[in-house]
C-alpha cells in the first residue's frame, strides 16, 4: 500500500497512486499491447506459432487480461470497498487510462527490486547494522583495538609499515610487518605518506558521492492504522526521493519513518540546510504524498549527510570512467589499488563489486587477508 507520486503532463501528475495499482495498470497495459502485437503478426519473423501461443498465455496471466486480450482492470489494483462475506463482492478500483499510465511514468521504479543487491529482506541484526561491528569487536577483543585514533601518517619503511596517529591528545606510532588501509580512497592522500605518484593518482579517481537520510519518530504508527502500510517505501521525483517505513515492531505505539533517503543532486538540496530546515522540507514534500497526517504526532527527528561526516566525507565512491556503477568497474585506477605498495594493502567496499555495502567491505577484507597469508606462507 505504499505510493508512487511523480510529476507529469497527465492527470496523474502529483497524485499518490498505490504501488499495487500502478503495477497492475502498467503490467496490464504492457501485456495487452504485446499480446496485440503478437496476434497481429508483428513477431512472426522471430517466433513460431507455438512460441506465440505460449507468449499469449503468459501475457494473459501476467497482465490479468480479459478473454479477448484486453486489460479492463484487476482486483490486483485493490478495492474501493473491500469484499467480505456472502454477497459482498466489494468494489474494485477502476484502472487509469492506458495513455495516462504510459505517459505518467508511474512504473519508472519497478525495476529497482530486480537488482542483485535488492533482494527481498530476510533478516537484519537486532539493534541495527552496527551490531556487526560490535560482534567483530567482541571476537577480536578490545585490547587489540586502539579506539579514538586519528591516523596522520602511513609510510612504507624497511621494517614494514609505520603508522602515526593521535589518541587521547598524544602523538603515537606503530610499526608492523603489513598494513591494510581501509580509509576512504579520496582521503588517503591527506595523510603524510610516501606512496608512489601513480597510486596517488589512482586514489583520486574515486569520486565521493552525496547521500543523506532524515528520520522522523512518530508517536503513533498512522501508516499502519490508516494506510495499512507495513514496511516498504513510497517513491517520488521530489527531492526526498523516497519515504521508507519500518518493517518491524508492527502495531506498536510508535515508530521511525525514513522521511528521505536521497542521493546526488536531490541530496544537494538538503546538504547545506540545518536540521530544522531539512525537517521542514521533508515534512512539506512528504505530506504531499501521504496527506496532512504526515505533519502531526512527531516526537523527534534526526538527519545526517555522509559528505559532512568526518572520516568518510562520502556515502560511497564511484570510480571515474565506470559509469556510476555500484560495482568495482575494472578501470586502470581500480585495478592499480588491488595491488599492494610493498607491504601496504588497500581494502574496503570501494574495492569490491558491492560498493556501499558492508558485504563489499567484508569480501574485500577477506581477499586482502588471504593474499597476505599466501605471501607470508611463500616467504616463510
Amino acid at each position: 500500500n505504499t505510493y508512487v507520486n511523480y510529476q507529469s503532463d497527465t492527470s496523474l501528475s502529483g497524485q499518490s497512486v498505490t504501488y499495487r495499482a500502478a503495477k497492475a495498470d502498467t503490467f496490464g497495459y504492457m501485456s495487452e499491447l504485446l499480446k496485440k502485437a503478437t496476434d497481429q503478426g508483428a513477431l512472426d519473423q522471430v517466433l513460431t506459432q507455438e512460441d506465440k501461443d505460449a507468449l499469449s498465455e503468459f501475457l494473459s496471466d501476467f497482465g490479468d487480461l480479459s478473454d479477448d486480450g484486453r486489460y479492463l482492470g484487476s482486483s490486483r489494483r485493490g478495492y474501493d470497498s473491500e469484499p467480505g462475506a456472502g454477497l459482498n463482492f466489494g468494489s474494485e478500483k477502476k484502472p487509469f487510462a492506458m495513455q495516462e499510465v504510459i505517459r505518467s511514468g508511474i512504473g519508472r521504479n519497478f525495476s529497482f527490486d530486480f537488482g542483485y543487491d535488492q533482494a527481498m529482506m530476510m533478516f537484519t541484526p537486532v539493534g541495527g547494522m552496527d551490531r556487526i561491528y560490535y560482534a567483530f569487536q567482541d571476537r577480536i577483543g578490545t585490547d587489540n583495538i586502539v579506539f579514538g585514533a586519528e591516523v596522520t601518517s602511513m609510510k612504507d619503511v624497511s621494517e614494514g609499515v609505520t603508522v602515526e596517529y593521535t589518541a587521547g591528545g598524544s602523538k603515537k606510532s606503530i610499526t608492523a610487518d603489513y598494513a591494510i588501509c581501509t580509509i576512504p580512497p579520496h582521503l588517503i592522500g591527506r595523510l603524510q605518506n610516501n606512496l608512489p605518484a601513480d597510486v596517488l593518482t589512482a586514489l583520486k579517481a574515486a569520486k565521493p558521492s552525496s547521500s543523506g537520510k532524515l528520520g522522523i519518530e512518530y508517536s503513533r504508527r498512522w501508516w499502519e492504522t490508516e494506510d495499512r502500510i507495513y514496511g516498504g517505501a513510497s517513491n517520488t521525483d521530489k527531492d526526498i526521493s523516497q519515504i521508507m517505513f519500518p518493517y518491524d515492531h508492527y502495531n506498536s505505539d510508535r515508530g521511525v519513518v525514513v522521511a528521505y533517503y536521497s542521493s546526488g543532486k536531490r541530496q544537494e538540496a538538503f546538504e547545506s540546510l540545518t536540521h530544522r530546515q531539512r525537517l521542514a522540507k521533508a515534512i512539506a514534500e512528504g505530506s504531499e504524498i501521504h496527506g496532512e497526517k504526515y505533519t502531526r504526532d512527531i516526537s523527534s527527528s534526526f538527519s545526517g549527510s555522509w559528505r559532512r561526516t568526518k572520516y568518510s566525507e562520502s556515502a560511497w565512491v564511484n570510480w571515474a570512467g565506470s559509469g556510476g556503477s555500484h560495482g568495482g568497474a575494472a578501470t586502470p585506477e581500480y585495478e592499480k589499488l588491488l595491488e599492494p605498495v610493498e607491504k601496504i594493502y588497500f581494502a574496503g567496499d570501494h574495492l569490491s563489486n558491492a560498493i556501499a555495502w558492508q558485504h563489499g567491505a567484508l569480501t574485500s577484507a577477506r581477499d586482502v587477508v588471504t593474499h597476505i597469508h599466501e605471501r607470508v606462507a611463500q616467504e616463510a
